[in-house]
Parts: structure tokens; sequence; C-alpha cells
């Protein structure tokens, strides 16, 4: 055993008291053979160590922060209605630039893609964008995919992207008024009939025919005043369901700052060749 070193010399033979030859215990000592020099060779096995799953070693982290700078690869006319911020309307952001993390750091995220939607707002003429999806493709096919919470910043610096406020309401509400106006026109050329008295309490009853020329204008007036009346409502509904847009164009840059931490891990490896 070499954990007992005196296990070595347990079986070696005792030397001779009168300075002879080391005894074997079967003679005086004088035939014995000299004992070799004994060479012991042990080896231990190494512990297993556990293959540690290289997924987390691998995956980048982004902190809340974080700026990614990208370019809109789709344009939007982002909606000013209420129900638009309920639903709001996708658009797709490529990356361009490495994401600037705190203290100086960085991270390779080029050529990703970030799923954005938003909605318009009057009172600023600005499409107000929001983070969904984050996704990438590494070059051995490892495929990464994640929600990053986050937002959009225009090249003014200010949240949200400044675009072009673009309206049909007023088209249709001018419509809406020359058709009412026409209808209006139109009850000036309209008869009325006049009521007969009659003076002869003996007479007969006496009929007045109400076909004639003044009857036939008061009927084509009165039936053009109801199809214009129909026509301006018409149009008045329309115009309650047509709200502005802000159309914001594709190829515009836009920062977008995460506002909640990303661990940015690969789903799936392999099944995608560049």
């Amino acid at each position: 055993d070499y954990k007992d070193p005196a296990s070595f010399f347990r079986d070696a033979p005792l030397p001779d008291s009168k300075g002879g030859a080391p005894a074997t215990g079967k003679g005086d000592g004088r035939d014995a053979t000299k004992p070799g020099i004994q060479i012991v060779s042990y080896s231990q096995k190494a512990p297993e160590v556990e293959e540690k799953d290289n997924k987390d070693d691998e995956s980048i982290y982004l902190p809340s922060g974080s700026i990614l700078t990208g370019v809109l690869i789709n344009g939007m006319d982002a909606p000013t209605s209420q129900g638009a911020r309920r639903d709001p309307f996708p658009s797709t952001l490529r990356i361009q630039k490495e994401a600037i993390l705190p203290n100086r750091f960085r991270a390779d995220v080029r050529e990703c893609f970030l799923i954005v939607s938003g909605y318009g707002d009057l009172s600023s003429e600005r499409a107000y964008l929001r983070g969904e999806t984050f996704s990438c493709v590494r070059d051995d096919g490892g495929v990464i995919e994640a929600k990053l919470d986050s937002y959009a910043v225009g090249e003014d610096g200010k949240a949200g992207v400044r675009g072009r406020v673009v309206s049909k309401q007023g088209q249709i509400i001018a419509k809406s008024l020359m058709a009412g106006f026409l209808g209006g026109v139109s009850e000036a050329f309209d008869v009325n009939p006049v009521p007969v008295v009659s003076t002869n309490p003996g007479s007969n009853t006496q009929y007045q025919s109400v076909f004639s020329d003044q009857m036939l204008q008061g009927a084509a007036v009165k039936g053009a005043s109801k199809a214009l009346d129909r026509i301006a409502q018409f149009y008045i509904d329309m115009a309650e369901g047509i709200f502005p847009v802000i159309e914001v164009d594709a190829g515009r840059q836009v920062d977008i700052i995460v506002t909640k931490g990303t661990k940015l891990q690969i789903r799936s490896t392999g099944g995608t060749k560049k």
C-alpha cells in the first residue's frame, strides 16, 4: 500500500549482528542473495469532471439601458386611433452596430433583426415604437430568439420617431358639406299646393287635380333633396371611420433602448446554413 511506507520494509531481511550479510532467517546469511531495489509505481484516476452546458457560456446578456442602433427595413403608417394602442402595427429593424452596454462594454449583435410595433400620436406627430422579438443566427448555425422589452428613439434624441401626418378626413367632410349644400339649394325650387276655400255652401265638393307641371317640379326637388341628404350622411359616417396616420418611411435610423435586461441564449443549433 503506497499510503503505508512501513510496508516496503516489513519483509526486508534482518542485518547480521557480526556485520556480515543480512540474514534471511534460514541460515547464517552467507549464501543469501542481496536484496534488490524495488520500484513501486502507482497511478490515480483523475476524477471525472461533468461537462457543463456550454449554452450558458455562449449566451449574451443585455442589461437595461443598453443601446442598439439599426434601420427600419419597412416603413409604417402608424394609426392614431384609440384601438391602435391595443393592437399596434409591426415593423422590422435591422441592427447595424454593436450594442452599447453600461461601463463602456459592447456586444456584437450586428445584422440581427428586431420586430417592433407602434402607434401614432397626433399631438406630437410621432410614431411610438416598442421592441417585441429579437432574433439572430450565428456562424455555427445556432439560432437566438428572445423577447426584448425596449422602446425606439428618433434622430432628434426623443422617444418615438417623427413622421408626416396624413389625413383624408378633410376630403370626406368637404364632400359631405357639398351634398348638404346641394340638398338645401334644391328645396328652394320646391312648390306647395294652395288650399281652396269654397264660399258656396250648397255646391258640391270640389276636387283639384294635383297632377301638374308644378307638382312634377316639387316631386323632383324633394327626391333630389332626400338623396343628397343620404349622400351627406354617408360621407359623415365614412369620416367617423377614417382617422389620420403618422407616415414613417423605410430606411430611417432608429436607436433602441432596452428597458428590461434580456438573456440572448441559443435556442437551437444546426440545420441552418449560411
